[in-house]
């Protein structure tokens, strides 16, 4: 394999240093990254792959050699996911939620799903929304829907991992980044908020990528707390706007019965991890158990 760097494209952001550390480093005077090793070693494959995949600028590439030595097989990618590649994943995952963050740009997270992955959430029983291929992930619900959310920081307190399903959910707080004069808190939306991811295999060799992805949060809470916000004049102008939109009107927003995907991810609409077989009532009506 071959390694290659796109100068133009790269941010400084030195993620693949840290996930590939022989291989990449950093010319502070050109404020760019630094192929240490054009032709690394094949037992370098794992990071290189690692530190390409998870470029926030998808500033690099691997080109592979005539021999086409690694080419991934479809053995490769039906394997399941190992806890270690799961926490691998997740610790990636963390990293770059931090960035984008401080960014303020939420669409390094698109390099982490699949090609064809669906993300969705309900916003009310008459509205959902729902992202279908990494494309409108990117822009729609990491660009269009976090608009007006600058400043927000979403903190994971609390993950639950399932290695033999190749499920993570993740719970997180909501904050806003200002703080409330009247109790010196920062705003916060109350309730539990999460996601709940579904992992599979599908990036170059056998790399985790998200294949579908569903969160939930209290609609209520955050309306309260938008409005709150707006209320104490520290709103900002992002913010004000987001409130004057017409939801049903963006990108991504659907009725049930246009939804593109399934509210539940698809393997679990399928039955693929299904628990107990539902209960079927025989129409008793003497107020006893059906």
């Amino acid at each position: 394999m071959r390694v290659v760097a796109d100068l133009g494209l790269c941010q400084g952001h030195q993620m693949c240093q840290g996930e590939a550390p022989d291989v990449f480093g950093w010319d502070d005077d050109a404020d760019s990254v630094v192929v240490l090793v054009e032709d690394p070693d094949e037992s370098l494959r794992p990071q290189v792959t690692a530190a390409v995949r998870y470029c926030p600028a998808m500033a690099l590439a691997i080109e592979e050699d005539r021999r086409g030595a690694m080419v991934s097989t479809s053995s490769t990618n039906e394997a399941k996911c190992t806890r270690a590649q799961m926490n691998a994943f997740w610790e990636r995952w963390l990293e770059v939620n931090r960035l984008a963050e401080r960014e303020q740009d939420w669409s390094h997270l698109a390099a982490f799903y699949a090609e064809d992955a669906t993300y969705g959430w309900m916003y009310t029983p008459d509205e959902h929304f729902m992202a279908v291929g990494r494309d409108q992930i990117r822009d729609w619900a990491l660009r269009n829907e976090m608009a007006g959310m600058e400043g927000w920081h979403y903190d994971y307190v609390s993950t639950v991992m399932d290695d033999s399903n190749g499920m993570v959910i993740g719970f997180w707080k909501q904050k806003a980044g200002l703080t409330d004069d009247a109790t010196g808190q920062e705003y916060e939306v109350q309730g539990i908020g999460g996601s709940w991811f579904g992992l599979a295999p599908t990036g170059p060799d056998g790399a985790l990528e998200i294949a579908w992805q569903r969160d939930w949060f209290d609609l209520g809470s955050t309306a309260h707390t938008y409005l709150q916000i707006m209320g104490s004049g520290k709103a900002p102008q992002g913010l004000v706007d987001r409130m004057h939109q017409n939801s049903k009107e963006q990108p991504g927003h659907f009725r049930p019965e246009d939804l593109p995907s399934t509210v539940w991810p698809p393997p679990v609409e399928a039955g693929t991890y299904l628990q107990q077989e539902a209960v079927v009532s025989t129409g008793s009506t003497d107020g006893g158990p059906a």
